[in-house]
């Protein structure tokens, strides 16, 4: 999509049919929608912090990060 581009991205749309369809449902029913997309969200969010977890856990296996131990880092904090 261009910047001048008069359309908005599709997302805009999805969430202002999503907005218009949600007034007509009840307070019970706005839930579901909501813990999906909060599992959907953590669901996410672990995945990332896998990924994470691995790459470090990669790196300190390679030997391109070295590791600190606690003692050490806890002296320099110390003397701060």
């Amino acid at each position: 999509m261009s910047v001048d581009s008069p359309q908005p991205p599709c997302y805009f749309h999805r969430h202002e049919r999503l907005r218009k369809e949600s007034k007509q449902l009840s307070p019970e029913e706005h839930l579901v929608p909501g813990e999906e997309l909060l599992h959907a969200e953590k669901s996410a969010a672990e995945a990332t912090w896998e990924e994470e977890i691995l790459r470090r856990v990669e790196e300190i296996k390679s030997g391109k990060v070295k590791m600190i131990p606690m003692g050490e880092v806890m002296g320099k904090l110390r003397r701060k």
